[in-house]
């Protein structure tokens, strides 16, 4: 999944989430915040249902909690 600052839109494109094949995933911002949606495996475990993670949106490396 990549964003683009809107602000700025020829800027280039940000790597926030790579993800697997056949998974769903939504990315929204919030004050100062990325979250994300998704049902991708989490700790090599595959998930049942949909879960909700969190990164501070200026981070250079994504540490989704």
């Amino acid at each position: 999944v990549y964003l683009i600052n809107s602000a700025c839109p020829s800027s280039e494109m940000e790597l926030v989430w790579e993800g697997e094949p056949h998974v769903h995933c939504i990315v929204e911002h919030h004050q100062g915040f990325l979250y994300l949606f998704t049902d991708a495996s989490r700790d090599g475990m595959t998930a049942d249902s949909h879960y909700l993670l969190r990164a501070p949106l200026r981070s250079a490396l994504r540490n989704w909690e």
